[in-house]
């Protein structure tokens, strides 16, 4: 759910509060660690260059199509 929702936004900075507003519904609101923890497994099965940690904001996709 995470990464189909950085892949929707692809090139944009996005927060943990838009990840959760978008990603989990209201009942079942993680934790920014548990937040933390999915992108952090992502980071282990995709290239580490796909999702970057932006000072003061979150995550993105990689814009850059690799070959």
């Amino acid at each position: 759910m995470i990464l189909g929702y950085l892949l929707s936004r692809r090139g944009e900075v996005v927060s943990f509060d838009e990840l959760i507003a978008n990603v989990w519904d209201e009942e079942q609101t993680p934790t920014y660690a548990t937040i933390r923890i999915y992108i952090k497994n992502l980071l282990k099965i995709l290239e580490h260059e796909m999702i970057e940690n932006v000072k003061g904001e979150w995550y993105l996709i990689d814009t850059v199509e690799r070959v």
